[in-house]
């Protein structure tokens, strides 16, 4: 398994790599001070996005039918579209059903997320900030907190893609341990890294360097290094700047 150095000078050769522009956001409010819904992170995991887009269709219904009775056609009978009748039953059914997603599986998630977050207690350890295998997120590679460039890693903790810049390498708080994803508390630990006084989210659980898990995902991490970071597209003849 590769050491500490060879996983920082990757992470510090992907963060130089040229990738996709980011738009510019405002930094996501603190979770330790607002309810976690203020946070952009949280509501799409817990799957509000999905509630607000059934609702923006039902916005969208009674705007048409605001503007019926404001500004009646002439020679209208009164009878709804059946455009509009497929808006209205379209936008309660998706809903209805992202409101069911988010109450049985979002907030069990979410919550155990902020608690995670919010645990008294950090944990301090290395880290290296690398692109994940699969997908636009990245992985923190763990390491002992004190130690030296040859340290092997102790786990993994995949991340969603981190909202603003995140130092490759440098020292962060692991924060949870406790929480497990099973339904019997036996899964994988949840934890939730701090860096720069933010959180970084998770994309799944703690994975321990020695768990069966962990290992095939820190090997297909290793296999990077040997590729290195992936190349900026080049545009075509005649692509529009």
């Amino acid at each position: 398994m590769p050491s500490y150095a060879r996983f920082a000078a990757h992470a510090g050769a992907w963060a130089a790599t040229p990738r996709r522009r980011e738009r510019r956001r405002r930094p996501e409010p603190d979770v330790r001070t607002v309810p976690w819904w203020r946070v952009r992170a949280l509501r799409r995991t817990g799957g509000l996005n999905e509630v607000g887009i059934g609702l923006i269709g039902l916005a969208l219904y009674g705007g048409l039918t605001a503007m019926d009775v404001v500004w009646p056609e002439e020679g209208a009978d009164g009878s709804v579209s059946t455009g509009r009748l497929v808006l209205l039953t379209a936008s309660v059914a998706w809903t209805l059903w992202a409101a069911f997603q988010v109450w049985n599986r979002g907030l069990p998630v979410v919550r155990v997320l902020v608690r995670a977050a919010l645990a008294p207690v950090p944990v301090e350890r290395r880290y290296a900030l690398v692109p994940a295998p699969v997908g636009e997120g990245a992985a923190l590679v763990v390491f002992p907190a004190h130690g030296g460039p040859d340290d092997r890693p102790e786990g993994v903790l995949p991340l969603l893609p981190p909202e603003g810049p995140v130092e490759p390498a440098g020292t962060v708080e692991l924060r949870g341990w406790l929480d497990r994803d099973g339904q019997d508390g036996d899964g994988d630990a949840v934890v939730v890294a701090w860096c720069g006084g933010r959180p970084l989210w998770p994309a799944g659980p703690y994975l321990e360097a020695g768990t069966a898990d962990g290992a095939e995902l820190l090997e297909a991490m290793a296999e990077l290094l040997e590729t290195g970071p992936a190349p900026e597209p080049t545009p075509g003849p005649g692509a529009q700047g």
